[in-house]
């Protein structure tokens, strides 16, 4: 009998696929997450405006605030997919 790690096994098989799956909208998630931001100019915190060109010590501050569309992506990513594994 053969080893239970290899891809004749099929749930072995099927355990790679759904990973992958699972790792792929992860990812997808993450690059949404960052695109919502960027396009809502909604950051986190004041160092992240830097990538607008915005000053952390002074003009940056006015990006640092919450978007519902940036809220929802990133509560879904995390509490809906991310916490049940």
């Amino acid at each position: 009998m053969g080893s239970a790690f290899t891809l004749s096994n099929d749930a072995f098989k099927s355990f790679i696929y759904y990973g992958m799956l699972l790792l792929g909208k992860t990812v997808g998630m993450s690059v949404l997450t960052g695109f919502s931001r960027m396009a809502f100019k909604s950051f986190a915190n004041p160092e992240d405006t830097a990538l607008i060109g915005a000053n952390p010590e002074g003009k940056g501050r006015r990006f640092v605030r919450m978007n519902e569309w940036v809220e929802r992506v990133r509560f879904r990513c995390r509490n809906i997919h991310l916490h049940p594994i």
